[in-house]
């Protein structure tokens, strides 16, 4: 046996643990670049945190993330921006989006070029030679886990690549799950999809480790509460579960990797602008069915089915994520998307990034498109 673990140095779930953040920052540096959402620009978080480091004596500098994903664009416009205000720590506040961005950001402060050129697959092979500034993650969504993971996922024009290195991890995650209360249903339903799917896929990996086996295993358990925190978005105790079931996910996909319906995501965002989280929650069932071929994700995706079902049966857990996915409005295949013949060939070829290596069965590009064909 033979097996690594990495995760952020300190991690803090609480509700109310926002209040926290200013002197946190403060701790690491006098000025303090934050990196969110438009939707979160003059909310009571970014206040607090306001508020907090300048009585620790410290500035904060709010930087509005464009809307959608990453781009390499907007990660090096954003850097530009650190740079100028000659930044010490960062915070991100928000989802996957923005706090990828400041993971991205802290990354490139002191190295040179593009983003780009350090993209896995994509770029010209560059890597960080200089350390990156400290951040601090605060995730307002139950889903991505990009709070407790080394990586930064970027788009680009046919691809969505990963800015990756070991010192990427935040200094601090601060969770509060109180910041998640007025999320819409929405987000509620898809982000929770993606941690369920990260918690699973994590779990049947070929590169699963003992440790990840326990936190997923926690944390499948704990996703039971996601259609609790979607039917009542004030229901606290949900919303607790489910902001510790995607903090679990993110520890487990950073060490123990993904499979099939992360790497087909990727691809099903690129060329059929499916939101990431809808599209893993689409696909997860038909993946597990696929993976149950082996008998050694079998005999886990049985844990699983026990875990959220309360039955070791292995249909029992895809009705379960069916019957989920119909309450949460996400469909059931690829029909509604009206997906081409040739756009689907290009999901297929483009679906093998780093998540497809860890899935249990592997199949080549055809095959993949003979799958994703049986969901148009």
């Amino acid at each position: 046996m033979k097996f690594g673990f990495y995760c952020p140095a300190q991690i803090i779930m609480e509700s109310g643990c926002i209040e926290r953040a200013g002197p946190m920052a403060a701790g690491m540096g006098r000025r303090v670049l934050a990196v969110v959402p438009g939707s979160l620009s003059k909310s009571h978080a970014c206040e607090a945190l306001r508020d907090g480091a300048a009585g620790a004596g410290a500035e904060v500098m709010l930087y509005v993330c464009p809307p959608g994903e990453p781009t390499c664009k907007s990660v090096d416009e954003a850097a530009e921006v650190a740079r100028d205000f000659r930044a010490d720590v960062l915070v991100g506040m928000g989802g996957g989006s923005a706090m990828d961005t400041a993971k991205a950001v802290c990354g490139m402060y002191l190295n040179p070029g593009s983003v780009m050129d350090y993209l896995e697959g994509v770029g010209t092979g560059a890597v960080m030679e200089k350390p990156p500034l400290p951040w601090i993650a605060l995730p307002t969504t139950a889903g991505t886990g990009a709070e407790v993971t080394k990586n930064a996922v970027i788009s680009g024009e046919g691809f969505k690549k990963s800015f990756r290195d070991s010192r990427l991890y935040a200094r601090a995650v601060l969770v509060d799950p109180g910041l998640t209360l007025s999320l819409p249903k929405e987000v509620t339903a898809d982000s929770g999809m993606d941690a369920l799917t990260q918690l699973i896929e994590s779990f049947v990996s070929v590169k699963a480790t003992p440790i990840t086996d326990a936190l997923a295993v926690r944390g499948i358990a704990l996703a039971k509460s996601l259609r609790d925190a979607y039917n009542d978005g004030l229901n606290l105790p949900a919303r607790e579960n489910m902001s510790a079931a995607a903090l679990l996910s993110g520890i487990c996909l950073a060490n123990s990797g993904l499979g099939a319906a992360h790497g087909i995501a990727a691809a099903l965002g690129i060329y059929a602008g499916i939101p990431h989280g809808r599209a893993c929650a689409l696909l997860l069932p038909h993946v597990i069915e696929l993976n149950a071929r082996d008998s050694a994700a079998a005999e886990k995706l049985k844990i699983a089915a026990r875990l959220f079902t309360g039955e070791g049966d292995i249909a029992a857990l895809t009705s379960k994520i069916r019957e989920w996915n119909a309450h949460f409005c996400i469909p059931a295949d690829l029909k509604s998307y009206n997906i081409s013949g040739s756009v689907l060939k290009k999901i297929a070829e483009g679906s093998f990034g780093s998540s497809m290596s860890g899935n249990p069965v592997q199949q080549g590009a055809e095959d993949w498109e003979i799958f994703l064909q049986a969901l148009v």
